[in-house]
């Protein structure tokens, strides 16, 4: 799939390359097309002109979602995006009443409240994504191809060498801006060092996730009382949760997951006895009574990764990464596509801010990764958080994080019998508003009376 053109109103170079092609790539192809009069977008897969699934997305069976923040931005960028998801089988499902958490022991508060969650299979959010990519006039997305390295003039990158899967050609494309969005696999760290950079300082949690995936015959519409059912363990005695969500094409997608390699079994029988032993037997009930259509697909991750570019101290410019290439998070959260749209948002102002100030790109990387990785921020805080409840998972605790950890469980059960907490958590886990919201005087009091 190759489209190419020439832009216009463009303000900051030439041309600028985008490596890879999933969600976060997309998106910043996307944003860099009002500021450079060429993109290019190379990925080492065919991409394929329809929702099939593909090896750079192994993750890409699972059950996906934007979060309502990731969604709106993405609308902006997209006018007319969330329709077209509706027009491929999206299914609309509000948080509330028919959005059905069990955690901490019970169910949250099920108060309307106008947040409407959209439910798509990955392949078909991607799809509509590459299509909107494909039409802009100064985008040329490139297949089969594999970057080598970056090319670098004095203390800048000034371009990528990429080479050709088919026939093996080799070619050193010049670029005023390369984006890394090859996502958690990045050889980033690597290309910098060959050209005498450090290479960034990581951070890691290891929670050794384990998924196991099944799609079933959606029953007729009254059948269960919610069009999303989300059944959590309490951490630390529980390492398991299941997922059960509407998709396209009148089915569910089924998630079972666990932690710290108690993982669910890809055989039927070890499937379903796994979701048996899920802390409330609702979501194994409406399995067992639906007809299942796939067996299971199984996926594992070893540990939310964060790659600091932001604290090298030689960021060369003419190079930004975005996406999993610069924070990877337990899938189990659903904030990637999410996370990468905040970060190539913050890439969108700082290309307007060095247009509008005439300085154009000189001085420009190394500010802008930091406010790449100022969007990750929360997202890292909540996530990684909820996995060191366990004392197994492996990683940096900070100051606090055991008083943190004992509000929120404190709130999480509160938000079992008042809707109005129910509605801040909403807001925060979809990233409409920062974590601390979850801190507010206003939100710890009657987190504190329901407890009292």
């Amino acid at each position: 799939m190759s489209r190419s053109g020439i832009g216009h109103g463009t303000r900051l170079g030439d041309h600028a390359v985008v490596l890879g092609g999933s969600i976060a790539g997309l998106f910043a192809a996307r944003v860099l097309s009002d500021h450079f009069e060429r993109v290019t977008l190379f990925d080492r897969d065919v991409l394929p002109a329809d929702a099939s699934g593909r090896k750079g997305v192994p993750q890409g069976a699972h059950f996906h979602s934007f979060a309502l923040r990731g969604e709106r931005i993405a609308e902006g960028w997209f006018p007319g995006l969330s329709e077209g998801l509706r027009r491929r089988g999206a299914v609309g499902v509000e948080l509330g009443p028919d959005f059905r958490w069990f955690h901490f022991g019970g169910w949250k508060s099920g108060r309307p409240s106008g947040l409407e969650l959209t439910c798509l299979t990955r392949p078909e959010i991607e799809a509509e994504v590459r299509v909107r990519v494909a039409a802009l006039p100064n985008v040329r997305i490139v297949e089969r191809t594999e970057v080598l390295g970056l090319v670098a003039e004095g203390r800048r990158v000034a371009g990528v060498r990429v080479r050709e899967r088919t026939d093996g050609a080799e070619e050193a494309v010049s670029a005023a801006l390369v984006v890394d969005a090859t996502g958690r696999g990045s050889q980033g760290p690597r290309w910098l060092e060959a050209i005498g950079c450090a290479r960034p300082p990581e951070s890691s949690v290891k929670v050794d996730v384990g998924y196991a995936t099944r799609f079933f015959r959606r029953p007729p519409d009254g059948t269960v009382p919610w069009k999303v059912l989300f059944v959590v363990g309490e951490a630390p005695g529980s390492r398991r949760l299941g997922i059960v969500a509407p998709v396209e094409g009148g089915r569910w997608i089924a998630l079972l997951v666990g932690l710290l390699g108690d993982h669910p079994p890809a055989d039927d029988e070890g499937w379903m006895a796994f979701a048996r032993s899920l802390p409330n037997p609702e979501l194994a009930d409406a399995l067992a009574a639906a007809e299942p259509l796939t067996s299971a697909a199984t996926y594992r991750f070893p540990a939310h990764l964060r790659r600091h570019y932001e604290r090298m101290p030689d960021l060369p410019d003419g190079f930004v990464v975005v996406g999993d290439a610069h924070c990877s998070f337990n899938p189990i959260y659903g904030q990637g596509m999410t996370a990468a749209a905040l970060g190539v948002e913050a890439l969108d102002r700082a290309l307007s801010s060095a247009a509008a100030s005439g300085r154009g790109l000189l001085g420009f990387s190394a500010p802008t990764q930091r406010a790449i990785a100022s969007t990750a921020d929360g997202a890292w805080m909540m996530a990684t958080g909820e996995d060191l409840r366990h004392p197994e998972v492996a990683g940096e605790r900070p100051f606090g994080t055991a008083l943190v950890n004992a509000y929120m469980a404190r709130l999480m059960r509160a938000t079992q019998r008042d809707p109005a907490l129910t509605a801040v958590l909403y807001r925060v886990v979809h990233m409409l508003a920062e974590p601390t919201a979850l801190m507010h005087p206003a939100v710890a009091a009657r987190v504190l009376w329901h407890g009292w």
